[in-house]
């Protein structure tokens, strides 16, 4: 795996044949803040949900709201074996039946939830769902799984499924707040930086000295709280991520209407 950069500033060129509009985000009429508990977070790339690592994930599952899991190494056959008790499971294996990869998301049942979509190809994997509560903007919440050493093509991929899955549930949802968190490795996230108001809050190692899982959002109370190193579950070579919950989501204050260009290759 690779140490991500930190100072990229490289700009991809596009196919200006497809232009993409990023929908304007509504500010709240009012001038106030809505009041909600946002959801305490465990995000751990878990290389492979095992007997073991599946017990130990149990243990302290409770403390949690959101559990996200990259490199999950389950299949349709495995993912009932892995359920906890009072928590959905959500999952996006990795194509083509292939060994490794994967995401999946836990979510206490208490939480109204449902999936937007998903993508799964043999490298990569993503995984989609909205949360809902009454009288509050919705967040859009995404797990990834982007391995390294893949071709420029590929990571193109990527990035334009991110940004036109974005842009398409803004479209639908234009108030909703973004959460995404994921091992992204050698994967180039400046230009989703530069296209939403997101914040990278990270800012610690999380395997070796390589900060390879990452959390965008622009929600304003989880990146001023930012997010906490947790120890790996068992010999895992990722540390875990805590992303704390907090007790105010304001509506958006974002006016710009941004637009980019789809590349094509």
């Amino acid at each position: 795996m690779y140490e991500r950069s930190q100072s990229a500033k490289s700009r991809r060129k596009h196919n200006k044949s497809t232009l993409l509009p990023i929908p304007k985000v509504a500010s709240n009429s009012v001038g106030q803040s809505k009041q909600t508990t946002l959801p305490k977070i465990y995000y751990h790339n878990i290389r492979s949900l095992n007997d073991p690592k599946y017990n130990e994930l149990k243990s302290f599952a409770d403390s949690y709201d959101l559990i996200m899991l990259t490199e999950s190494w389950l299949d349709v056959d495995k993912e009932n074996l892995f359920s906890i008790d009072g928590f959905s499971l959500y999952t996006c294996h990795r194509g083509n039946k292939r060994k490794g990869g994967g995401v999946a998301i836990y979510a206490k049942n208490n939480l109204s939830l449902h999936k937007l979509c998903d993508m799964s190809t043999c490298h990569t994997s993503a995984i989609w769902l909205l949360l809902q509560q009454p009288e509050q903007p919705p967040i859009v919440i995404s797990n990834i799984y982007h391995p390294p050493n893949l071709s420029k093509k590929l990571k193109s991929d990527m990035i334009n499924h991110l940004v036109s899955t974005i842009a398409k549930t803004l479209n639908k949802y234009p108030t909703a707040k973004i959460l995404i968190t994921g091992d992204f490795n050698d994967l180039d996230t400046s230009e989703l930086v530069n296209i939403y108001p997101v914040n990278q809050i990270v800012n610690f190692p999380t395997r070796g000295s390589n900060r390879l899982d990452l959390v965008f959002t622009d929600i304003p109370e989880y990146i001023s709280s930012g997010c906490i190193q947790r120890p790996p579950i068992l010999c895992n070579d990722h540390c875990a991520i805590e992303i704390p919950s907090v007790n105010r989501l304001p509506t958006s204050k974002y006016t710009t209407i941004k637009k980019r260009y789809i590349s094509h290759h």
